[in-house]
């Protein structure tokens, strides 16, 4: 039987961290965007215009195939409309922008926005866990169970350091937000890790290690264009894997390596797929001349 949320530990000494920029929800507020909503970020010298920096969550995702996704996507809408008739009424008025806008309210309608909601609110609970902060009374027994094991699986050989830090890698221009970086009490390496609820294991096995790659590659920034290395390991990265489950006694949570020398060639590949990508018709398919 899950016990109280509140006899929950937290893990390390969360209390002492001392972030060197501002939690995600403050600077990912605060710093400009393009009109892709890429951040733009100062150059290392200071000197001229804010840069606009690809996503790391983006660039991993061009390694992944989403054919199956999209067809879930798909079905998920049809139920949604099939189950709210005021949506589908509204399709024969409604503009390519209201369309999309629609098909959303369907999904969401059918459900397809729960797992993303549900992995949401894991991060922002083991998040709460690691830095000792009060956590909410009355959870639900499958989301203690899945913190207690998420405790018992991180809290005996890791050490929490800080969370949800903004870093650039300016050699591939490159920025994003980490999960949480961890000091490892049995090598003494200090590893960026990256919490995951999804269901399928092989579903994060190349984009994971990639995005992870880019963070344990780069450096802590904040508003000002400083810079400030974080002293994780760029080789090896750390997988929380906490999939989400309804029933408290299937609640599991593994710990498992990422081979970030791996990820940063993945991430290689992501921009040359990207490059050709760009190729339009008279690039790749010139007119026969008469």
């Amino acid at each position: 039987m899950s016990k109280p949320i509140a006899s929950v530990t937290p893990i390390g000494n969360a209390r002492s961290a001392k972030p060197l920029v501002a939690a995600k929800s403050d600077i990912e507020a605060a710093i400009g965007r393009d009109r892709w909503d890429r951040p733009l970020i100062i150059p290392p010298d200071g000197e001229g215009k804010p840069v606009a920096y690809r996503r790391a969550s983006t660039v991993a995702e061009v390694l992944d195939s989403h054919f199956g996704l999209h067809n879930w996507q798909m079905a998920m809408a049809v139920r949604g409309f099939a189950a709210r008739p005021d949506l589908l009424q509204a399709v024969h008025t409604a503009s390519k922008k209201e369309l999309r806008e629609l098909i959303e309210e369907a999904q969401d309608a059918a459900g397809a926005n729960i797992p993303s909601r549900n992995g949401t609110t894991m991060h922002a609970l083991t998040d709460r866990l690691d830095r000792g902060e009060p956590m909410p009374t009355g959870l639900p027994a499958n989301i203690q169970a899945m913190l207690e094991k998420y405790q018992e699986a991180v809290s005996e050989r890791f050490e929490y350091l800080d969370g949800e830090r903004f870093v650039v890698n300016d050699k591939i221009k490159v920025a994003g937000t980490y999960d949480r970086r961890l000091h490892d009490r049995k090598t003494g390496r200090v590893v960026i890790g990256d919490l995951k609820t999804g269901q399928s294991l092989e579903h994060l096995a190349l984009k994971t290690p990639a995005q992870v790659a880019v963070y344990a590659s780069g450096q802590w920034y904040d508003l000002d264009g400083n810079r400030e290395p974080h002293g994780a390991d760029r080789n090896l990265g750390l997988l929380i894997w906490l999939p989400w489950t309804d029933d408290p006694r299937e609640a599991i949570c593994e710990v498992r390596w990422l081979d970030l020398r791996i990820g940063r060639k993945a991430i290689l590949e992501a921009f040359r797929v990207e490059d050709f990508r760009k190729l339009n018709a008279n690039q790749t398919m010139p007119h026969v001349k008469a």
